[in-house]
C-alpha cells in the first residue's frame, strides 16, 4: 500500500492569518514523495520541522492546502476513500497512552475493530495476536487497568489497539518518546519485529539517529516544512556538515568513526552504527574480537551517558 504525496503544501489557519494581514504559515511546503509498500521510513527534524503534520495527511486526519495524498491510489481528498484507507493505516501519537480509556487493556485493544462491526470471535482474536506482537501476555495484561502499567507497556498496549485494526501502514509519532531506556528499547524491538515478520509499512518520527541507523531502510529529513534530504540511512548520514546547519546530529557511531579518520585511521565511509565500527576496527588491528570491540564502545556509551547526565 504506497503513500504518494503530490506537491503537498498545507497552512495552518489560513483564513485567520489572511483576515489578520499577516503571512501564511507553511507547514508543509511543496512535499512530493512517495513511501513504497513494506518500507521502513523514519523522518527526522527539529522542532516544527513539519514531521507530525506529515504523518497526520497519511490517513486524511488532514488535508492539504494544495497538492494531493494518494494511498495505494486513492485521493484522500474524497471522503470516501478517507474512510476506506483509515482502515489500512494506523496512526499513533505522540504519547499514546493519553489516549487509553477502558477499564481493562483487552477492551482498549478491541476498540477500534469492534467499532469496525468485526465478528466478536475474531475480535478477541486480533486482541490476543496484537498484545502478543508487542510483547504483553493475554493472561498476565488482558484483565488488567492499562493504568496500572507501567509507562512503556501502556505504550505498547496503544500500538496494540492500532495493530488489532490489522493495518497495512503503521505510522508512529515519536514512539519511544518520555521512555526509560529499557521501555525505549522495548517499543524498538517489536516495531522491528512488526516489519520483518508481518511486513508492515513502518513510519516512524523520532529523534533518535541510533534507533534511525539500526532498523529505518530510507530516512526522510524535513526542514521548515520542506523535504530537505532523501535518502538511505548511509546516504543521509554521510552530510554531517548539512545536517548540524539545521540542528540535526549524526549516529555516535558516525561521529566516531569520523574522528578516527580524522587521526589517520583508515575505515570506510559508510559507517553508521556501532556494530558496523567494531567490525571495521577488528579487521584492521584484532587480536580483539569484534564482539570484544562492540561491547567495548557500548561500555563507553553508557558511561558517557551518566557522566552527561
Amino acid at each position: 500500500m504506497p503513500i504518494t504525496f503530490e506537491h503537498v503544501s498545507y497552512n495552518y489557519n489560513p483564513a485567520d492569518a489572511k483576515k489578520r494581514g499577516a503571512s501564511i504559515p507553511q507547514a508543509l511546503d511543496d512535499v512530493s514523495l512517495t513511501i513504497p509498500d513494506g518500507q521502513f521510513l523514519a523522518i527526522i527534524g527539529h522542532t516544527g520541522s513539519g514531521k507530525s503534520t506529515l504523518v497526520q495527511h497519511m490517513n486524511g486526519l488532514l488535508q492539504p492546502t494544495s497538492g494531493r495524498v494518494l494511498v495505494d491510489g486513492l485521493d484522500l481528498a474524497e471522503k470516501a476513500n478517507r474512510r476506506a484507507v483509515r482502515r489500512y493505516v494506523g496512526l499513533t501519537f505522540q504519547y499514546p497512552e493519553y489516549q487509553l480509556f477502558a477499564n481493562t487493556v483487552a477492551e482498549d485493544v478491541a476498540f477500534g475493530p469492534r467499532n469496525l462491526g468485526v465478528d466478536e470471535d475474531e475480535v478477541q482474536r486480533r486482541v490476543r495476536s496484537a498484545l502478543d506482537h508487542l510483547g504483553l501476555s493475554y493472561g498476565e495484561v488482558g484483565q488488567q487497568s492499562p493504568f496500572e502499567l507501567s509507562g512503556g507497556q501502556q505504550r505498547r498496549v496503544a500500538i496494540a489497539g492500532a495493530l488489532a485494526m490489522h493495518p497495512k501502514v503503521l505510522v508512529l509519532d515519536e514512539p519511544m518518546a518520555g521512555l526509560d531506556p529499557q521501555g525505549r528499547i522495548e517499543i524498538m524491538q517489536h516495531v522491528h519485529e512488526l516489519h520483518d515478520e508481518l511486513g508492515l509499512t513502518i513510519v516512524m518520527v523520532t529523534h533518535s539517529m541510533e534507533d534511525v541507523a539500526e532498523n529505518a531502510q530510507s530516512v526522510l529529513v524535513l526542514n521548515r516544512g520542506r523535504v530537505f534530504m532523501h535518502g538511505t540511512p548511509a546516504e543521509v548520514f554521510s552530510h554531517a556538515a548539512e545536517l548540524h546547519d539545521i540542528n540535526l546530529g549524526v549516529p555516535r557511531a558516525t561521529k566516531f568513526a569520523d574522528e578516527l579518520r580524522g587521526r589517520g585511521f583508515p575505515l570506510p565511509p559508510d559507517i553508521i552504527t556501532l556494530e558496523q565500527l567494531a567490525d571495521a576496527i577488528a579487521s584492521r588491528i584484532g587480536p580483539r574480537t569484534k564482539e570484544q570491540y562492540l561491547a567495548l564502545m557500548q561500555a563507553g556509551e553508557a558511561d558517557g551517558g551518566e557522566r552527561r547526565g
